[in-house]
């Protein structure tokens, strides 16, 4: 979809598109919000978008031998952000290039490093994206929100009753102590809450 396209589908998305567009140098947007709020679905509209390299916090689980108590009490904590640092938002804030692994949960290995291309736009997408460890200077940061009825029905419908589960026993609760110690409404440029119409997303900004 071209950028235009985004506009006349998603009004509420205009600001956003505008300013990517008329940046003229290099820049990174960072998509952080509730689970189940489309993060990876617009950090991949915004890519198709833009020809953009895009980033995902999910390829930084934190491997099960660091998810001690002490580490899980941490606002942020569910998440490898030394090894992100590292590879991606350090980078990106210097302006280098990105040199990346992701990490496989169900094996627990990491794969090889892959060499990204050198391109204007970065999209970094997902929950704990905006971890004060992974600050990246001059990134336009989007928070999505969403109501926690439409949450459950994303996630059930995505993901079945068991990781639903997991999602409300465990996942849930370490996102919200995570948005709350940051604070991360007051310190978006732009705040979206996802509703759905008729089956298909709508965008309003707050």
């Amino acid at each position: 979809m071209t950028p235009e396209k985004i506009k006349e589908k998603y009004p509420a998305l205009t600001s956003l598109i505008e300013r990517i567009e008329n940046e003229a140098g290099k820049m990174t947007v960072v998509i952080d919000g509730d689970s189940g709020s489309g993060k990876s679905v617009l950090g991949q509209m915004l890519a198709d978008a833009f020809d953009a390299n895009l980033y995902h916090a999910d390829d930084y689980f934190l491997p099960l031998k660091r998810k001690t108590p002490q580490r899980l009490s941490e606002p942020g904590g569910n998440i490898d952000y030394e090894r992100m640092k590292e590879e991606i938002t350090l980078p990106l804030s210097r302006g280098g290039r990105v040199s990346c692994r992701r990490y496989n949960c169900s094996e627990g290995t990491l794969t090889e490093y892959t060499d990204m291309p050198d391109k204007r736009v970065s999209i970094v997408e997902g929950v704990y994206s905006m971890h004060r460890e992974l600050s990246i200077k001059g990134s336009v940061r989007v928070l999505l929100t969403l109501s926690p009825e439409l949450q459950r029905e994303r996630i059930l419908r995505r993901n079945g009753e068991f990781i639903l589960s997991r999602y409300e026993k465990e996942w849930i609760p370490l996102e919200k102590n995570y948005f709350d110690f940051y604070s991360l409404r007051d310190s978006c440029d732009y705040v979206y809450r996802i509703e759905e119409i008729d089956g298909e997303t709508v965008y309003y900004e707050m």
